[in-house]
């Protein structure tokens, strides 16, 4: 600041230049991140429980009768057709064969030979399968008010409990149908039949199931994975996985308003 007109006379002091270096390059990166902010995006990955089954489900077998188990005559795993005997129960009245209503094969045998039994009791899970071709697929269950976010053609990762995702990668599936309404816990284990998992799924609040087909691939596996080959072994049904589903970019601009 000049005080007198003597003060004319004094040279007046210029910001340093390495100031003013500093200024530009400020100036120059909020310019960068403003348009960035515009016409950048943002990856977003959304992470939800699933499990392995098939298109159709399990359910309990029960036994139309009271009485004693006499045989067990199935062997979990195997593929068997629609009527298949199951189970043989005698009564007072005889022998009642337990048949299964649908082609599908034992997940787990809940009653052994000499057990005494009521038309309440579970005699086994069966998982509704149509054939050795029938596609494994994985229902993912996401919070309902997420699930507004997904559609059909969603890529999904998933990170299966028996395969090591650090050793083996993640599984590659693509979403091909999102429910319209949450499902209770009733409805979850009457689909999976797991009330533990009905439980658990819902213990947040009810979710949207949403389908994931699992991408096929010429693997020990039968599916595509991110590190090319995956396990050296096929993986089976039942199983938990935690999902990844990688929903559309945002702008940043949207995440920072937001």
């Amino acid at each position: 600041r000049l005080r007198s007109s003597d003060d004319f006379d004094v040279p007046v002091r210029l910001a340093p230049t390495r100031s003013v270096v500093a200024l530009a390059v400020t100036v120059v990166l909020l310019a960068a991140g403003a348009v960035w902010s515009f016409a950048g995006s943002l990856p977003r990955t959304m992470r939800a429980p699933g499990v392995l089954t098939h298109t159709d489900g399990s359910f309990f077998l029960h036994s139309p009768v009271p009485g004693r188990i006499e045989r067990v005559d199935v062997v979990e795993g195997v593929l068997f057709p629609k009527g298949t005997v199951l189970f043989t129960v005698r009564n007072d009245t005889g022998e009642h064969p337990v048949r299964s209503a649908v082609a599908g094969r034992v997940t787990s045998l809940l009653a052994a030979t000499g057990a005494t039994v009521t038309p309440k009791d579970e005699l086994a899970v069966v998982e509704r399968v149509a054939g050795a071709g029938d596609p494994l697929i994985a229902v993912v269950y996401v919070p309902a008010p997420d699930a507004v976010h997904i559609h059909p053609g969603t890529a999904a990762d998933l990170e299966v409990e028996t395969v090591s995702a650090q050793r083996y990668g993640v599984l590659r599936g693509t979403v091909v149908s999102v429910g319209r309404f949450p499902q209770t816990p009733e409805q979850i284990t009457a689909f999976l039949a797991d009330p533990l998992l009905g439980r658990e799924l819902t213990a947040q609040g009810e979710p949207v199931a949403v389908t994931v087909r699992l991408a096929p691939a010429p693997t020990a596996s039968g599916f595509r994975w991110s590190t090319g080959e995956g396990p050296p072994y096929r993986i089976d049904s039942r199983l938990v996985a935690a999902v990844d589903l990688h929903l559309p970019p945002v702008r940043p601009i949207t995440w920072m308003v937001s």
